[in-house]
């Protein structure tokens, strides 16, 4: 057997053996799979960050035309401001006035930000 055809078998073999130690692991960022972006930068950067740091749910609701996300769902123990501040967005042509917001983002489509409670 000639030099070549030996180390081209010998690596081969060590990527064989390595192919299978990823196979059991759970992916951190399985949720991309059915991930469906929102049409909007700053929602889907929270959404992002917000999961890279533990969230796992989110609740969304609507108060006289101010929407508010926080994170819903977290596991034990983990505690950053991405899953623990409310944010907060509404249209850019909202006049209305929310004490305590601080804008961190703003597109098109809305202005986005966090509320000091």
């Amino acid at each position: 057997m000639n030099i070549f055809k030996f180390y081209f078998l010998l690596s081969l073999l060590f990527v064989a053996g390595c192919a299978h130690t990823g196979l059991n692991r759970v992916s951190t960022t399985q949720w991309l799979d059915s991930f469906e972006a929102s049409g909007s930068f700053c929602i889907d950067g929270y959404v992002t960050n917000a999961a890279a740091s533990g969230c796992k749910d989110w609740s969304v609701r609507n108060i006289e035309g101010v929407g508010e996300i926080r994170c819903s769902e977290k596991p034990e123990g983990v505690s950053n401001r991405w899953v623990d501040s409310t944010f907060v967005f509404f249209h850019p042509s909202n006049s209305q006035v929310v004490p305590g917001f601080h804008p961190l983002c703003a597109d098109a489509n809305l202005v986005f930000g966090v509320i000091n409670l």
